[in-house]
């Protein structure tokens, strides 16, 4: 059997124990004590304290009682019409403060529960709040959450650590702007102030915009570091720094195995199509001259099949290592493949260009061959061509260079040919000379 709660059974029984005081009283102390007014002070507690049922269980015995003392010798209530009307109005008076603070009682205590649960539910979301900061703080990425007005709500320690940032600069919610303008003048490449706050508005406006954004930045010491701003779905943003140097790395060797030629490392002749294009292009923006040197190793087949396969590896890298020499930083040197080289010349007349296939030439023929005989020499036919008379793109370029190089296939071999024009190695050579 299910016990009832003390609070419950007190104001009856309370009630119970005062009546029969009053009883006790009343046959003493006739007439100094109003008969039935201890159980009714007794009501109103068990109405406050046990609730509504508690009181109106007390009223019913209070009335009980308050009729026993009044039919006692002295009583204070006769069984007349005035008797009962007393008897009514005092019931119903004590049944009417019972119910009244039964129902304050009831609202208190509801008001009360939520309060506890409202308190319960802060707490909470105060140790979920606590427990997700230190998990934030654990990650080995810097991690912001900025509220709708890009202020910073919290900063882990991985940030403060990549960045540089005081911990006492985020105790007074450093905004997005600070928080950029800091990452420049710390560990990023630095910006002139205007430069800086072009910049810091750029990415005002970014943020603003609602969009995911993803950057990566090249930090002073060498990192590379992924920054990622994701919009939250209640409003603000999280902002993520990850240390991707290792897989910036990786991608930029890959890149480079995919643009370089294993045997010579030159550029193969993919990427060389690539910044070729971009150079032509740029030439004619410009409207500055263009060069190209297409390079063939002369009777190539009869070299591996004489001295070896070693031998022609050794002649195909002698010519790149030719080509490398002298090169300025906006030349572009190139294995296309077999034996066959390109090397592009920007800012440079034909004169120039067909003066430097000459220069080239010269020293191929005067290179032995390892692995062979004392006499046997390696020779190079070069065609020369510009980007003038129409040249519109590379491959163009490229066909009218070509053409001269067959040109010079087809003659005496180990010469220089400009496009539109045969020139013999001896002519080449006064212009060198000259």
């Amino acid at each position: 059997m299910r016990k009832l709660p003390w609070r419950r059974i007190s104001g009856p029984v309370l009630t119970v124990l005062v009546s029969l005081g009053t009883l006790y009283v009343h046959r003493h102390v006739v007439q100094i004590v109003v008969p039935g007014a201890l159980p009714f002070m007794a009501v109103l507690y068990s109405a406050y304290v046990g609730g509504l049922r508690s009181g109106l269980v007390s009223s019913v015995i209070a009335i009980v009682f308050s009729i026993i003392v009044n039919s006692l010798p002295g009583h204070f209530l006769t069984f007349n019409a005035e008797g009962f009307t007393r008897l009514g109005v005092l019931s119903a008076s004590v049944v009417i403060a019972t119910l009244l603070l039964g129902t304050l009682r009831g609202r208190a205590a509801r008001l009360l529960q939520i309060e506890r649960a409202s308190r319960a539910r802060v707490e909470a979301t105060n140790g979920e709040l606590m427990r997700l900061h230190a998990a934030l703080h654990r990650v080995d990425y810097g991690i912001v959450l900025l509220d709708e007005e890009l202020r910073a709500q919290f900063i882990n320690r991985a940030y403060l650590r990549l960045f540089d940032l005081p911990a006492a600069q985020i105790e007074s919610g450093i905004g997005f702007a600070d928080l950029l303008r800091h990452a420049r003048e710390s560990v990023l490449m630095t910006l002139p102030n205007a430069e800086l706050e072009i910049y810091i508005a750029k990415r005002m406006v970014q943020m603003r915009t609602g969009l995911e954004n993803r950057t990566d930045l090249r930090l002073t010491n060498g990192q590379v570091v992924r920054a990622q701003s994701t919009p939250l779905p209640e409003g603000g943003w999280m902002l993520s720094y990850n240390d991707v140097t290792d897989l910036v790395s990786q991608a930029d060797e890959m890149a480079q195995l995919a643009a370089i030629d294993g045997m010579t490392d030159l550029y193969n002749r993919r990427h060389f199509q690539k910044l070729g294009q971009e150079a032509c292009e740029r030439a004619q923006r410009e409207r500055k001259p263009l060069s190209l040197l297409m390079i063939d190793i002369d009777l190539f087949k009869t070299i591996n099949d004489r001295f070896g396969h070693a031998a022609g590896d050794d002649v195909i890298r002698s010519v790149a290592n030719l080509c490398r020499t002298g090169m300025r930083p906006g030349d572009i040197a190139a294995r296309l493949g077999g034996d066959e080289f390109a090397l592009l010349l920007p800012d440079t007349s034909i004169e120039i260009a067909t003066a430097l296939a000459e220069t080239l030439r010269q020293r191929m023929a005067g290179s032995p061959i390892s692995n062979a005989e004392a006499d046997a020499t390696a020779t190079i036919s070069i065609g020369v061509a510009d980007s003038t008379s129409g040249i519109r793109s590379l491959g163009d370029l490229m066909l009218r260079a070509d053409t001269a190089l067959y040109q010079a296939k087809r003659g005496t071999r180990n010469s220089v040919v400009r496009a539109g024009e045969h020139h013999q190695a001896d002519h080449l050579q006064a212009i060198v000379a000259a």
